[in-house]
C-alpha cells in the first residue's frame, strides 16, 4: 500500500506536474519543445507516512531526491513531440538512514511519451505499469488564458489509483522566474467521495503551483503540498481489520540550468 501511495505522489507532481503592461491580454499556454532540446529538473519529496492497525500506529519520515531529465527525439508535422524522459539519480533517506542504493534503482526508469503541443499525451512506451499516463498529463485549454481563467480534467479512476480524481486549475498570475516570463497556476486535486463496501479507498486533497515560461513552452517549477488517506480492509487471523494509512506530502519540481 504504501508504494501505491508513493507512486500517488510522484504522479501528482506530473499532474499539478500559469502583471503587468508587460503582458498581453492572454496568452497561449503549449509546450513548443524543438528536436534535440534537453531540460532537466531537480525534485524533492518529503513524506510523513502513518499507517494505523490492529490498534498500533507506526509512523515513517522520507526524504527523497532525483532527477527528471527529458530529451526531444523528434517532432513530426503535425508538432507532436516525443520526448525521451528518465528518472534518475534516486536518493532516498527513511527516517534518518539513507535506503539502500538497490531500492533507489527500483524508482529509476526511462520511458518515451509522445505529447501534444497541449500537454495531451497521446502515448507512452517503456513505462513502468504501475505509472498511468493518464494521471501524469497537464493539458492546456485550446483557446487563450488570463488571470481568473480556470479549467477542470476529471481522471476516472484506476487500478493504480483506485478512485476519481478531479483537478482545477486557475490562472492566479503573471511572473518572472530565473529571467522567464511564467504564467502561474493554482492547481488543486481532489478525490470523489469514498463508497462503502469496498476492499480499497483512497482519498486525495493536494494543492499546488505550477510556473509555466510561455514564451519558451516549458514548466519551470512545480510545487505541491497533499495528503493521501487510504483504509484497506484486510482478513488478520480470521477477522476483518481496517489498515489505515496517511500521508502527507510535500514536493518541489524546479528546472536546472
Amino acid at each position: 500500500m504504501f508504494k501505491r501511495l508513493l507512486v500517488a505522489g510522484l504522479i501528482l507532481t506530473f499532474v499539478l506536474s500559469l502583471t503587468g503592461d508587460a503582458f498581453a491580454a492572454g496568452v497561449k499556454l503549449q509546450y513548443d519543445l524543438k528536436k534535440g532540446d534537453t531540460t532537466k529538473y531537480r525534485m524533492k519529496m518529503k513524506t510523513t507516512t502513518s499507517i494505523g492497525a490492529l490498534g498500533k500506529v507506526e509512523k515513517m519520515d522520507t526524504d527523497t531526491e532525483m532527477n527528471l531529465v527529458q530529451r526531444v527525439i523528434d517532432r513530426d508535422e503535425k508538432n507532436v513531440m516525443y520526448i525521451l524522459t528518465a528518472i534518475e539519480n534516486v536518493k532516498t533517506i527513511v527516517n534518518g538512514t539513507p535506503a539502500d542504493a538497490a531500492i533507489n534503482k527500483q524508482a529509476e526508469q526511462v520511458f518515451t511519451l509522445h505529447m501534444e503541443p497541449s500537454g495531451k499525451i497521446i502515448s507512452a512506451q517503456g513505462l513502468k505499469s504501475e505509472m498511468s499516463m493518464q494521471q501524469m498529463q497537464l493539458a492546456f485549454p485550446a483557446e487563450p488564458v488570463d488571470v481568473g481563467k480556470s479549467w477542470e480534467t476529471v481522471l476516472p479512476a484506476t487500478d493504480q489509483i483506485p478512485t476519481t480524481l478531479k483537478m482545477t486549475y486557475t490562472v492566479d498570475k503573471f511572473e518572472k522566474v530565473q529571467g522567464m516570463d511564467c504564467v502561474v497556476i493554482k492547481s488543486k486535486v481532489v478525490s470523489e467521495a469514498s463508497k462503502g463496501g469496498v476492499v480499497s479507498q483512497l482519498d486525495v486533497n493536494a494543492t499546488g503551483q505550477i510556473f509555466f515560461a510561455f514564451k519558451e513552452g516549458k514548466i519551470v517549477k512545480n510545487a505541491v503540498t497533499g495528503t493521501f488517506g487510504s483504509v484497506t480492509n484486510q482478513v488478520i487471523e480470521g477477522k476483518t481489520e481496517p489498515i489505515v494509512t496517511k500521508v502527507l506530502v510535500d514536493l518541489v519540481m524546479d528546472i536546472v540550468k
